[in-house]
């Protein structure tokens, strides 16, 4: 799993930890201490108190939202763990060609030998002596022997 990935996911963990903290404490000290020393009419009042139960709603919708990005976030991480898994799974099993593809194989990698060498096949065939071919192409004698014997 990704590092970036897991510090993201505990972030947002904390924030929604101390969200649901803060939003389940029913005593708020706060505003029972600093509110009556305000010396605020019962207008005033009921304004900030509206203006708190604002905020607790958006905080709500917000700790919503954030609670679905973490379980999407959960689905994503659970997906891309089983398509690893799948990948490793299809790296470990060994690759077994087809036994017609194998004899292609070998006839393409013969042809791309023979066109390589196609200058010492053609002097031998002129010449047919290992050493006289060597000594026209300034090769030595054991390859043109190897590749002699591989045409065969």
């Amino acid at each position: 799993m990704n590092y970036n990935t897991i510090i993201i996911i505990t972030g947002i963990i904390v924030i929604i930890v101390a969200l649901c903290i803060l939003l389940r404490q029913k005593n708020n000290t706060y505003s029972k201490e600093v509110l009556p020393s305000l010396s605020l009419s019962e207008r005033d009042l009921k304004k900030l108190k509206v203006l708190l139960e604002e905020g607790q709603g958006k905080l709500r919708e917000e700790i919503h939202v954030l609670t679905n990005e973490v379980s999407t976030l959960k689905k994503y991480i659970a997906s891309m763990s089983e398509c690893r898994e799948k990948s490793e799974k299809s790296h470990s099993e060994p690759f077994q060609e087809d036994p017609q593809q194998e004899g292609f194989n070998h006839s393409l990698n013969y042809n791309k030998f023979v066109e390589k060498n196609k200058d010492i096949i053609d002097v031998y065939k002129e010449n047919n002596n290992l050493e006289e071919t060597a000594k026209i192409l300034n090769k030595s004698i054991r390859e043109v022997e190897m590749v002699i014997k591989l045409v065969k």
